[in-house]
Formats: C-alpha cells, sequence, structure tokens
C-alpha cells in the first residue's frame, strides 16, 4: 500500500488574502517619519501585549540612518501595581540608596 505524499491541509490554515494596497517605500527617513512610525509602533506593540496582560515600556530609536533604517527597542512585561515593569536596576538602586546618602526614591 502507498502513502499519498500530499500534505491535506487543515481547514482552518488559510492563507491570509493578497492585498491589493502595496506602499511604495520612502526614498528616504525623515526625523517627523520616523517618529510616526515610533509612535505607530509602541501603539501596535502595546495593542499585542495588552491582549496578553502585559505592558510595554520603551520604543526609543537608535541607530538611526535617514537613508536605510534604525534601530528601536521595547521591553514587555508583567506589569506591576503601579503600571511599570519591574527594573532589576531600579530595585538595586532603592537598596544602595541609603549607603550614599540618597533616598530609594530619588
Amino acid at each position: 500500500m502507498k502513502k499519498n505524499k500530499t500534505k491535506q491541509r487543515s481547514p482552518g490554515a488559510t492563507p491570509p488574502a493578497p492585498t491589493n494596497t502595496k506602499v511604495p517605500p520612502p526614498r528616504n527617513l525623515t526625523p517627523p517619519l520616523c517618529e510616526k512610525l515610533r509612535q505607530d509602533m509602541v501603539q501596535a506593540c502595546l495593542k499585542v501585549a495588552r491582549t496578553h496582560g502585559l505592558t510595554v515600556e520603551g520604543g526609543e530609536l537608535s541607530d538611526i540612518d535617514l537613508r536605510h533604517g534604525f534601530d528601536i527597542s521595547f521591553r514587555v512585561g508583567i506589569p506591576m501595581p503601579d503600571g511599570a515593569i519591574y527594573s532589576p536596576d531600579k530595585a538595586l538602586f532603592e537598596v544602595l540608596a541609603p549607603h550614599f546618602g540618597l533616598e530609594p526614591s530619588d
């Protein structure tokens, strides 16, 4: 008995419908365009994170090359009661601050 070599697709695994609206890329990035992209990406990342009960910090641009691209980073995590993401650096500062004459809230 020979096996059928063609895979059967599951009914729910349909590829996304192609869109006919393709936006041409800009010739160069401009500071206002980079800022708009940053805002849109932060909002999109926040929307996805919230669907999983998480929050997002960051979204700062770096390594900006207006001809080719930029880097952007986000930190996604479980929100603490104040809404912020746990920061090991902040916790360490709060522990060490009194040893240097500072308040943990500084």
